[in-house]
């Protein structure tokens, strides 16, 4: 998406975060955003594995643009 947020903040404390990350490495990333056109609003979520891009939601379904809202943040993993 070309300038998805245009003049817009990504975070606005207390009420929304439009975008969240969590890094194991430098290589390996999995990254959550929130966005809106005129008609909807929809999520999408990539993971980087070995610096490589992978979409893995793109989704304007209610529940799961609640969940990213939520929880913007991607989960943390450990070995």
């Amino acid at each position: 998406m070309y300038d998805a947020w245009g003049s817009r903040r990504l975070e606005y404390p207390g009420v929304i975060r439009y975008f969240g990350c969590n890094c194991f490495d430098k290589t390996n990333c999995q990254l959550r955003g929130i966005f809106a056109d005129g008609a909807a609003t929809f999520v999408a979520e990539w993971r980087i594995i070995d610096g490589r891009s992978v979409r893995t939601v793109f989704a304007f379904d209610d529940d799961i643009v609640d969940l990213f809202m939520k929880n913007i943040d991607p989960p943390e993993y450990s070995e």
